[in-house]
């Protein structure tokens, strides 16, 4: 690749290196993605013809993933001899334009957070991004059937609520409604 496109600056490289991070996760964020996608056209443009615009597309995508790879950037980041290492990485794509989201990195981030009130804390700002409430919230559901050994007995009061407390929009108070077979949480109070 050109000069503009290189995956590394020295800075970049020197804080992988030498800096510790602690428990603070590092997620890797590649900017300049969608610069690969010429690279991996100019490489393959010779089979493309013929094909569908689909078809080519895909193509396209598959070399630019090969590309990716090959230049050892993830390799690289993850090295043992780097004091610091990411827990993940986004690829972040057309951020010059308009209406372009980084929902990807903001996932990518609340994930990578080990302790799960930083998540809370983090999630409590992302009122509109029900999809990274319901990610967390099928986590703590997921977690929590790992953790348990054989049938012990399940308290849903607090099942319900370790849940739903993933949805900040919601105000959630402990009101139980006995139903046939099991007892419900009632949500009340849903702030817009």
């Amino acid at each position: 690749m050109d000069e503009p496109s290189r995956t590394f600056q020295r800075s970049e490289e020197k804080f992988f290196l030498e800096c510790d991070t602690g428990h603070v996760p590092v997620i890797a964020v590649f900017t300049k993605f969608e610069a690969l996608r010429p690279v991996a056209y100019g490489e393959i443009k010779k089979q493309l013809k013929g094909l569908s615009t689909e078809e080519r597309s895909q193509r396209i995508a598959q070399r630019v993933e090969e590309v990716f790879t090959n230049t050892g950037v993830w390799d690289r980041l993850c090295d043992p001899a780097n004091r610091a290492r990411p827990k993940s990485y986004v690829r972040l794509e057309n951020m010059n334009k308009p209406n372009t989201s980084c929902n990807s990195l903001l996932e990518r981030t609340t994930l990578a957070l080990d302790n799960e009130e930083l998540r809370l804390c983090l999630i409590s700002t992302q009122q509109s991004n029900m999809e990274l409430c319901i990610k967390c919230a099928v986590g703590t559901l997921v977690d929590r059937a790992h953790r348990q050994f054989g049938p012990l007995p399940i308290n849903y009061e607090d099942y319900q609520f370790d849940i739903a407390k993933w949805f900040p929009h919601l105000n959630v108070r402990r009101r139980l409604v006995q139903s046939d077979d099991a007892l419900l949480m009632v949500f009340t109070n849903v702030v817009h």
